[in-house]
């Protein structure tokens, strides 16, 4: 697979979101590739949402937990312990940027379908390198229909 193209942006089962105004959507070389989109349920507790951008080098990812179970908005980087991260994969060395109680963000979970196992809703946040202060800015983020696995 190519890499993805702001111009024909993902409609379904994928993430996309603008990375300090760089397009950034989950992608995968070819169906032997590390998946590019995982995402878990744990059943009352939690569900996170990791998408990897792998048709690109290095490899990108943006990663979201949130702790709820049902459609509304959940502030990230706040007091409660959602968090919302970007992740660049340089060889074999990760940089993490993360929200926290002075980066925060949103996520608003429009659809949370227990039948189908499928969640749609927007994010966006503000995320810090703490090893160097760099700040990584997340708009325009979409999760759109993606299926996830139930624990």
């Amino acid at each position: 697979k190519k890499a993805p193209d702001s111009s024909k942006p993902c409609t379904d089962n994928c993430v996309s979101a603008k990375v300090d105004g760089v397009y950034f959507e989950n992608c995968r070389t070819n169906s032997w590739g590390s998946p590019s989109l995982t995402t878990q349920y744990f059943v009352g507790f939690y569900f996170d949402v990791d998408a990897r951008n792998v048709c690109q080098s290095p490899t990108k990812e943006v990663y979201l937990k949130i702790y709820g179970n049902n459609t509304g908005t959940y502030l990230l980087g706040d007091t409660t312990m959602n968090k919302g991260s970007y992740i660049d994969h340089v060889g074999s060395q990760l940089i993490i940027n993360s929200t926290d109680s002075a980066h925060t963000g949103t996520v608003i979970i429009t659809k949370f379908d227990t039948t189908a196992r499928r969640i749609s809703g927007t994010f966006q946040f503000e995320a810090i390198d703490t090893s160097t202060n760099k700040i990584v800015n997340i708009t325009e983020g979409k999760i759109n229909n993606i299926s996830y696995y139930k624990y």
